[in-house]
Order: structure tokens, then sequence, then C-alpha cells
């Protein structure tokens, strides 16, 4: 079953590639609607945690040291790592609820849904990640050869999210508790991981 399931994701493409497009645009404009600041909320969230954790580590609340990399834009890159590996697993986890009415009714391409995920989680990471380009003017740090890994990470942590919801959405389908659980491990897993502190 799991491999029929990769293999459906890579050859159904070409026939659901257009209605996740859709699916897509419908789901961003929607939820961007109804919002006083709009699109600005993709990057709020990186920038306000990025704030905190300044702040506590100027007031000696914590002291962390990040060595030759200037904290704020350490916090600020494994913030939007870590925002892309939660919105991943989150939004793929979240397909078939979302989609349930339609799902019922409509006979499509499933795997197009997996597909809007992806863009929707592609979308709310790399927004984000073009903040890292004026912070490393700010801080005065210059571009290296080494910062080309920064999208190779960011889509890793994109398809590992992905996979990982792929494994759980079937069982978050069927119990809601599974959801709540993957948000409070997610929040645990933010402070264990070297997301505001080196390894």
């Amino acid at each position: 079953g799991f491999r029929y399931a990769l293999r459906s994701l890579f050859t159904g493409f070409p026939q659901a590639r257009d209605l996740a497009w859709r699916f897509f645009l419908r789901d961003t404009q929607a939820s961007h609607r109804q919002s006083l600041l709009g699109y600005f909320w993709l990057v709020f969230p990186p920038l306000v945690n990025t704030l905190v954790w300044v702040m506590l580590n100027k007031s000696d609340v914590i002291r962390i040291d990040s060595g030759a990399v200037p904290y704020p834009l350490f916090v600020l890159a494994g913030t939007v790592l870590w925002a892309a590996f939660n919105g991943a697993i989150m939004a793929t986890m979240g397909v078939v609820g979302e989609a349930r009415g339609v799902l019922a009714k409509v006979n499509f391409p499933h795997e197009s849904l997996v597909y809007t995920a992806f863009l929707k989680s592609l979308v709310d990471a790399a927004i984000p990640a073009v903040l890292l380009l004026p912070a490393l003017w700010i801080y005065h740090v210059p571009l290296q050869a080494a910062a080309l890994l920064f999208p190779v990470s960011l889509i890793a942590a994109l398809l590992l999210g992905l996979a990982l919801g792929l494994i759980l959405v079937p069982i978050a389908s069927l119990y809601s508790d599974v959801g709540r659980a993957v948000q409070l491990a997610l929040r645990f897993g933010f402070f264990v991981t070297p997301v505001i502190f080196p390894l």
C-alpha cells in the first residue's frame, strides 16, 4: 500500500497539478481575505519569535552564544526552518479534514490535496526566508557559498514534514487527538532541537 501510494504521487502529477493549483489559490485567498494584516501574517510569527529570543538573550534571562553568526540571524534562520517543517506536517495532516466535504461528493485525483499542502507549506516558508537577505545586510554578514545550503535545507525540512504528515494523516483523520498530540510534540521539539541554540 505504501509503495502504491508513493508511486501514485508521481504518476498522478500530470492529472492533479492544475486542480492542486486551483485549491492552493482558493485556500490562500480565503485564509487571508478576512484578515486586516493579510499576507503580513506570513512574516509576522518568525519576526516576533526572533525578537522574543533576542530580547531574552540580551537581558541575560538566557545566555546563548551563537559563535561567529549574530544571534538574531541565527534565530531567524532556525525559526524559518522549524516553521517550514512544522507547517508541512500540520498542512499535510489537515488536508483530509479540510477537504472532507469535497471528497464525499466529487471524484477527483486525491494527489492534488497533497500537492496543495506542499504548495501552501512552500509559500509559508519561502516568504519568511526572504527576510534573511536584509538581515544579512543589517548584521554585515558577507554572503558566502555555504549560504546556498539554506534553500536545500529548507526544501529538506519541507519534504521531511510532508513525509511525516503523510504517514500520520490516516490516523489523524480518524482520531483528532493525534493532531493535538503532534502539535504538543512539535512545541516541545522546538526547545530540544537546535533552533534557538547551536549544537
